[in-house]
């Protein structure tokens, strides 16, 4: 009976590694695709484009400026490609989950350190300017 316990437990590690897997595989292809949407976007205002469409005029432009850009020549991306990021998350999830709440963590923490940072400045600043005005 134990063994057919430890292969339950093995299959419902390896489901939830593959669940784990294919949510880090979707955000991270939801990340590069506003990546690349943004840079569309700022591609057109840069040629004061109105509109979601790129002129035909300027498509050639476009594909040459994606070319040049490794993450937008990368998009969308191939799972084949990440293979073994895809295997780590599954097979080794608990780290995979650890390692994401860590980068989750301090990525919050140094942007509110540096809001802070950021707000002292202007504060001192603002001060500075108004000196110097009168």
């Amino acid at each position: 009976m134990m063994i057919f316990y430890t292969i339950l437990a093995a299959i419902g590690y390896l489901l939830v590694g593959v669940l784990w897997g294919y949510i880090r595989w979707s955000r991270y292809v939801d990340e590069e695709l506003a990546y690349y949407e943004f840079e569309r976007q700022r591609y057109l205002n840069l040629h004061r484009i109105r509109g979601v469409d790129i002129p035909e005029y300027l498509v050639f432009e476009w594909r040459n400026y994606v070319k040049q850009n490794e993450r937008l020549r990368d998009v969308p991306p191939k799972a084949s490609d990440f293979r073994g990021e895809i295997v780590f998350d599954v097979l080794v999830w608990p780290l995979a989950m650890l390692l994401s709440v860590i980068y989750f963590v301090y990525t919050t923490l140094m942007r509110q350190l540096v809001s802070g940072y950021n707000k002292g400045t202007t504060k001192k600043i603002t001060q500075i300017r108004k000196d110097l005005k009168g």
